[in-house]
């Protein structure tokens, strides 16, 4: 049974948004104390980043007051950059965004989603079938959500696999 929402994220983002530079986390829990009855630390704020990342092109609108009270002097809010600030305050928190979510929000968009692996990574393989089966590879691409590593023989050649991203675990930089 799906937990029921406490939150109106919209009011809070909105809120916040009409604030401008006056905008904190502080008063964002005491507004959200005064309007739901009570507030946790991060609950208004994960709520309002999770509706807007929910309804991006509704939540742009806010958004433009927003950077015009705190930047009035520059260019007009510009909706490729409101995206790319609803990915990083999302990117790495699940109360915002599932990682499903956010790989579709990044491919609707176009923006390139960060996997957190790097050339040269060491991967550790396993198969779910099999918890004694485990491989060591290195990373030699990454390509949207796919991934090109090898492994290192004992006779010196090396065997190349792609893989999914999610179907492996990250250990650290190899030394070769």
């Amino acid at each position: 049974m799906p937990k029921e929402k406490f939150y109106d994220g919209e009011l809070l983002f909105k809120t916040w948004c009409e604030w401008g530079k006056a905008s904190n986390h502080d008063r964002l829990i005491e507004f959200a104390k005064d309007k739901f009855g009570r507030a946790s630390q991060m609950g208004p704020y994960y709520s309002m980043w999770r509706w807007s990342f929910e309804n991006p092109e509704k939540a742009f609108e806010y958004w433009k007051e927003w950077w015009f009270l705190n930047y009035p002097d520059e260019e007009p809010a510009k909706f490729a950059d409101f995206v790319l600030v609803i990915k990083k305050k999302a990117e790495n928190n699940t109360t915002i965004a599932s990682r499903g979510n956010m790989e579709r929000f990044c491919a609707k968009y176009n923006i390139m989603m960060d996997y957190r692996i790097e050339r040269d990574d060491v991967i550790q393989v396993t198969k779910r079938d099999s918890h004694l089966y485990q491989k060591l590879m290195i990373v030699e691409g990454i390509e949207n959500k796919f991934v090109s590593a090898y492994t290192l023989n004992i006779d010196g050649t090396r065997t190349n696999h792609e893989l999914k991203v999610g179907e492996f675990g990250v250990i650290g930089h190899s030394i070769v």
